[in-house]
């Protein structure tokens, strides 16, 4: 089985996010599953999964990342190239290289899914679905061991696309009802936060319970962080001043964002 995340977040507010506590129920049902990487993946086995998140937003590193590093789970990050650019310039709402790294020694690889995320099958340039397909090399340098998978957005493809992905990946994911059952087209359960997994059941007061300790304890660090800072910026002059100004700021901001 393959998930297929999109953001994690407190409150869902729209069709793509899963609410942290039923993200933690997901990631509590698995402890008796294994967790692999695509690299590793055997669709026939019924007891292997593999969590992917699509997109590259910055909730999954928020809320995502300090579960799946309670469990020690290995995961699958598919990024959009115009995303990533955006969030190299300053957008808060994606991951950044920084961002990325720190995912990356948590467990996450990773992987491709295209420069603009386009419905790939509208495309019937070749020239032009290669430039949507094919990951840029400084995304690449990013992680040495990544870019070997993609992932189809919306889930969708034609014999065109996938001639073009198997030139330069792997394998690809895709969603449930669209599984050619190839490693071309590898199906996905797309989750939502409606979505209920058999694995999940009966782990409504341990999510509570993990959810709480996790993340209680995260915002009273980024209080005394935030205290710590202010207080520099009262003693300190200068260009020194202005550093602590920023600091604090980001670290009060973090408190509210747990």
């Amino acid at each position: 089985m393959i998930l297929l995340y999109h953001h994690v977040k407190p409150e869902v507010d729209d069709e793509i996010s899963i609410s942290l506590e039923k993200f933690t129920k997901h990631m509590l049902g698995l402890q008796d599953k294994t967790v692999v990487y695509l690299e590793d993946y055997n669709p026939s086995d019924a007891n292997q999964v593999v969590i992917t998140f699509d997109d590259g937003y910055k909730s999954v590193l928020t809320y995502a990342a300090p579960i799946l590093k309670h469990f020690g789970y290995p995961f699958e990050l598919f990024l959009v190239k115009d995303f990533y650019d955006k969030a190299q310039q300053g957008d808060e709402f994606f991951l950044n290289e920084d961002d990325l790294k720190n995912l990356m020694k948590i467990g996450g690889r990773l992987q491709y899914h295209t420069k603009s995320h386009p419905h790939l099958e509208e495309i019937s340039d070749y020239k032009k679905l290669e430039e949507e397909i094919v990951a840029p090399d400084y995304m690449k340098n990013l992680d040495k061991s990544g870019f070997e998978w993609f992932a189809y957005p919306f889930c969708t493809y034609n014999d065109m696309v996938i001639d073009v992905v198997k030139k330069y990946y792997k394998g690809a994911r895709t969603g449930k009802w669209l599984d050619g059952g190839t490693i071309y087209t590898l199906g996905s359960v797309f989750v939502k936060d409606d979505t209920i997994l058999s694995e999940e059941l009966s782990f409504d007061e341990q999510a509570c319970d993990l959810c709480t300790k996790l993340f209680h304890s995260k915002k009273i660090k980024e209080f005394f962080k935030y205290f710590f800072y202010k207080l520099m910026f009262f003693v300190s002059f200068g260009e020194k001043k202005e550093y602590f100004r920023a600091k604090y700021k980001e670290a009060k901001k973090r408190t509210e964002t747990y």
